[in-house]
């Protein structure tokens, strides 16, 4: 237990979600060990809850939620499109970053595809930071648990390099159709670079779910608490 997870469940008890802690007190074997949990969390939840209930996966250190789930519950069946898996995204791409899930964009035909999104989108110069949100970011996903459970699996016996999010990526790449991305915002944002309150994380506007990626070490986990007071109100 740490106290930006603290923060976590608290926000999640104010604004109305069930939730559990995958892997509490489990040892930690690297980052394949949080798709393990996944899978198995899902298969439990899908005996006890069926399999077209609503599951939200977020990151346990470096997130809060900011918005009632009736209300990101109805950001969900207004998305523009209907794949039933929806993750995060980021406008960086790092290491652990999987760059050609860009060919879903080209799939759906979103933000014009990937050559208008590379044309378009990408840094300025001295920058790592795209124009836009496009890049997978798992530090949030929700779907149905069948869904998830079948996604899940397939991660998992996806050959592992870098990390969780990286393998992702190659997963995703053969099943472009079977997921979303909120490049939107329109149920989580993924703060990176400017890390302050933005006039639509009021808690009525904008995303449910604010994911600040990458904060692990005890100055990023103590800057996050002191960001995580502004949204107190909320």
């Amino acid at each position: 237990m740490k106290p930006t997870l603290d923060a976590l469940l608290s926000s999640l008890k104010k604004h109305n979600y069930s939730y559990e802690v995958l892997g509490f007190g489990k040892p930690w074997k690297g980052f394949n060990t949080k798709i393990e949990n996944y899978v198995e969390g899902m298969k439990r939840y899908a005996t006890e809850k069926g399999p077209d209930a609503l599951a939200i996966f977020v990151d346990a250190f470096d997130v809060i939620c900011i918005k009632d789930s009736d209300k990101l519950l109805t950001a969900y069946k207004a998305r523009q499109r209907q794949m039933p898996v929806v993750f995060g995204a980021e406008v960086v791409c790092f290491k652990n970053c999987y760059k050609d899930v860009l060919n879903w964009y080209d799939t759906h035909s979103v933000l014009g595809g990937r050559d208008v999104i590379e044309a378009d989108l990408k840094p300025d110069e001295g920058s790592p930071l795209w124009k836009k949100p496009v890049f997978m970011n798992t530090g949030f996903i929700i779907g149905p648990v069948a869904a998830l459970q079948k996604m899940f699996t397939g991660i998992a016996e996806t050959p592992y390099e870098e990390d969780d999010q990286y393998t992702a990526g190659k997963w995703a790449m053969n099943h472009l159709s079977e997921f979303d991305l909120d490049s939107e915002e329109s149920m989580i944002r993924n703060k990176v670079g400017n890390h302050e309150k933005l006039p639509d994380e009021d808690g009525v506007q904008g995303p449910a779910f604010l994911h600040f990626p990458g904060s692990r070490s005890p100055e990023q986990q103590k800057q996050i608490l002191g960001r995580y007071a502004a949204y107190e109100k909320n």
